[in-house]
């Protein structure tokens, strides 16, 4: 018999090239795949390439947070002055200049989504995430300033930043922080065995997501706070002064709800392995109906504000605060909020129901 002649392998160097275009999800797998059709270098990068843009959106899809990624651009589009509607006249429309630097965000987000690695630390890898926005963000400033240079673009798409945008773009990094971190976490939902240890191990990655949870939404509450300061200052009419004062009280006690009636209770002292299940699935439950309850407080803070508007706006040259773009721009961050609770207490219901089964066996 005649020995096996050895199978032809890809030069070492576009191997590598591919695997670094195939994201981590997928790459033994499609690698293996190619390895076993390679016949010539050109053949193996070419279909690489035509298979590699369906990996991509195929991670994107399976690995993004719709409602979270949502949240993230509504965040950049306020910090960039998106929702302003009044200031100096500028020759390029306040909410296109905003969009501009949020789409070339959120495309560098949606890359992250497809190249997610599962081994990575949580911290780490929002902070690459981060990065990445920053990095998009300047790379589409830095394309803007050329062609204002090189093709006579207006020099108003370029994003300004006083020092209240400052503040708030500010505050915008830390809650795609806090989104990032809690894109990441994923809740078991399967129905297999479960050992203490990793109960126990879950409860505690559990505790991790309420708690970057409830980071994320006391920062979107404290932006909510300065607004409304803002907005409560520059108030001249009694209604709206009333308005904003009565918004301002709602905020801060949605704010301290937040931050000191939202928490998981830690897990008790060692006991029996049912007492220890019967507890995590009390404080899925108990997490479940928070975020059914306070999806709809969201919208709590507006009312005294839209209120005093209605009031206010049968005055004689009264000056309106609230245009319809900001109101809207509120009831979108309130759905996009909403979409958010519903759904992760959907994944609480399922997780408690999957340790029910378990109790039962």
């Amino acid at each position: 018999m005649e020995p096996k002649t050895p199978k032809a392998r890809p030069p070492a160097l576009i191997d590598r090239a591919v695997r670094l275009l195939i994201p981590p999800g997928s790459r033994e797998a499609v690698v293996g795949d190619l390895w076993e059709r390679y016949s010539s270098p050109l053949q193996y990068a070419g279909e690489a390439l035509r298979i590699v843009p369906f990996l991509i959106a195929s991670q994107i899809r399976r690995n993004t947070n719709v409602p979270l990624l949502g949240i993230a651009a509504f965040t950049l589009f306020v910090s960039f002055g998106g929702f302003q509607v009044v200031g100096a006249a500028i020759d390029a429309p306040r909410w296109a200049r905003a969009a501009v630097p949020v789409i070339a965000a959120l495309l560098g987000l949606l890359l992250r989504d497809a190249y997610r690695a599962s081994e990575q630390r949580p911290a780490r890898r929002a902070g690459f995430d981060v990065a990445t926005v920053i990095a998009c963000v300047l790379l589409c400033e830095a394309v803007l300033a050329g062609l204002i240079a090189g093709r006579g673009l207006s020099p108003d798409w370029l994003l300004v930043f006083p020092l209240r945008r400052v503040i708030i773009t500010a505050l915008s990094v830390a809650m795609l922080f806090a989104l990032r971190m809690a894109a990441d976490y994923r809740l078991p939902c399967a129905n297999g065995e479960i050992s203490a240890d990793d109960l126990v191990r879950e409860f505690h990655e559990f505790e991790r997501g309420v708690r970057w949870r409830r980071r994320r939404e006391i920062i979107g509450a404290a932006g909510g706070i300065i607004v409304a300061s803002a907005f409560f200052l520059r108030a001249i009419a009694l209604p709206l002064q009333i308005g904003w004062a009565g918004s301002l009280a709602l905020a801060l006690l949605l704010t301290w709800f937040l931050a000191s009636k939202t928490s998981v209770k830690p897990m008790p002292e060692p006991a029996s392995f049912a007492s220890w299940l019967a507890y995590y699935r009390g404080q899925l439950e108990r997490q479940r109906r928070l975020l059914r309850t306070v999806a709809w407080w969201w919208l709590l803070p507006m009312l005294p504000a839209l209120a005093g508007e209605l009031i206010a706006g049968g005055a004689a040259n009264a000056q309106p605060h609230l245009y319809t773009v900001q109101v809207g721009g509120y009831l979108v961050i309130c759905f996009l909020v909403g979409w958010l609770y519903a759904k992760n207490a959907r994944k609480l219901q399922q997780r408690s129901d999957s340790l029910a089964a378990a109790i039962e066996r």
